[in-house]
């Protein structure tokens, strides 16, 4: 009977266990360690993802985060000279609508040399033009 504690392992079975009790131990005396006594990180705020947007564009990586709640996947940036509905349809916030109304001031001005020139398309005011700023060129060589 004073074997009766031994539960039937063998000696090496019962290492092993006491083993694998003691490393979970540790891992969850760590975690519970982690949780209290790590710093706690500020919440990212626009201008953060701006420049973050801004960095990995410059890095060339294919998705860029505008803000907490929008991500852009994108592997180029578009010419809003030459660009079509669908493809500005694919910017942060340009719906249908917007995106024809984009194409229709691009005619009216006989194309856009600045990213500034989008505050006059009814619907674009600085906070969209900002979010969708670091997704485009005026490479077309056009004339007023």
């Amino acid at each position: 009977m004073t074997d009766s504690w031994k539960w039937g392992f063998t000696p090496g079975e019962r290492s092993a266990l006491l083993l694998i009790c003691a490393a979970l131990l540790v891992g969850l005396g760590y975690q519970v360690y982690q949780r209290h006594h790590a710093p706690a990180l500020p919440p990212l705020t626009a201008a953060d993802s701006l420049s973050l947007a801004a960095l990995r564009k410059i890095e060339g990586a294919d998705t860029i985060l505008i803000s907490q709640d929008t991500i852009v996947h994108t592997t180029d940036n578009y010419d809003l000279n030459t660009a079509t509905c669908e493809q500005l349809e694919k910017l942060p916030g340009i719906g249908p609508t917007l995106a024809r109304r984009i194409v229709t001031r691009r005619d009216s001005l006989g194309g856009f040399k600045r990213a500034d020139d989008l505050l006059g398309v009814p619907g674009i005011g600085p906070k969209r033009l900002e979010k969708i700023r670091p997704l485009v060129t005026f490479k077309a060589d056009t004339s007023r």
